[in-house]
């Protein structure tokens, strides 16, 4: 599972269904067969089988959760970004008030709603100072609470906030589970 924008660019290619099996690219490499997407409101999502599939978890995955307003500020996370590099900061909002607008290159921008905020952030006398976790191509990452939980996939980001979609809505939406 990853961002649908990784394989078509941006949210203006749909494919649906279990009949459409395409080589999957990243960076113009061949690296699996892309199965599924679904760009709309709130996803940002593709489902490939990768041509490796002897994966090796930098964190291996436990039954995922949901997070609620007690998690702001107190549950710790770490993402698991490009390269292997891990990212560590707090939830900074369940759910974002609006729709956060995302762009894609020189695509018009599309917004999703439903993300949780993530960043590193300071309170010093008051002034919150916020920073985001992850950086341009870690769109699909997965995000782990501090009990290596998964709780949400990279979509987003800008110099403040790492945005995701909550693991839960995805796994909702797909009838899914993740087996540990």
């Amino acid at each position: 599972m990853t961002c649908a924008h990784i394989y078509t660019g941006g949210p203006f290619v749909q494919l649906n269904g279990e009949n459409t099996l395409k080589p999957a690219l990243t960076d113009g490499l061949l690296d699996g067969n892309f199965h599924y997407s679904l760009f709309d409101d709130e996803f940002d999502l593709a489902l490939y089988t990768p041509d490796d599939q002897n994966l090796n978890y930098v964190i291996q995955p436990k039954t995922p959760r949901t997070i609620n307003s007690s998690d702001v500020r107190i549950t710790e996370i770490r993402i698991v970004c490009g390269g292997g590099r891990i990212a560590r900061g707090k939830i900074t909002k369940e759910r974002a008030s609006n729709p956060v607008p995302i762009t894609y290159g020189r695509l018009p921008a599309h917004s999703l709603n439903g993300l949780m905020m993530l960043s590193s952030y300071t309170d010093v006398n008051d002034i919150n100072t916020y920073s985001s976790l992850t950086r341009q191509g870690d769109s699909g990452s997965c995000v782990y609470d501090d009990q290596d939980r998964p709780i949400g996939m990279v979509v987003a980001g800008n110099n403040r906030f790492t945005y995701a979609i909550p693991m839960s809505t995805i796994l909702n939406k797909l009838s899914a589970t993740i087996i540990s």
